[in-house]
């Protein structure tokens, strides 16, 4: 005999965005777009979705074009990456860093690689 199968209420879930994070405690908040230092070409647009969050990031991004980079930022909160018209992402490089001993939060650095578009 065959036991009836288990039924869950995932209705919660579709109210969820990326990450499991409630889409209500994300905002529409201000784009940053990481350029070459070189030849000028927009490599990358930070997203900011969540200013408030105590993460501290030192972000750079590698140019596809000419192979130099951006000028290293140093971004507070939490954030989404995208293309621009000009490149699109084909990797990123993470690691975590030692903060502060006397503040909390994540402190992280970030290394991105673009792909040319045009």
């Amino acid at each position: 005999m065959l036991d009836k199968p288990t039924v869950v209420d995932l209705t919660p879930l579709h109210e969820l965005g990326d990450g499991g994070i409630s889409n209500t405690d994300l905002v529409d908040g201000s784009h940053i777009i990481l350029s070459c230092s070189r030849c000028r070409k927009k490599l990358c647009d930070v997203w900011m979705t969540q200013p408030d969050l105590d993460i501290t990031t030192k972000i750079i991004a590698e140019c596809d074009y000419c192979g130099n980079r951006s000028y290293e930022k140093e971004i507070h909160g939490k954030f989404h990456l995208g293309m621009t018209d000009d490149s699109g992402l084909s990797d990123i490089k993470h690691e975590f860093l030692d903060g502060p001993s006397d503040k909390t939060g994540i402190y992280q650095r970030m290394r991105l690689k673009t792909k040319r578009l045009k």
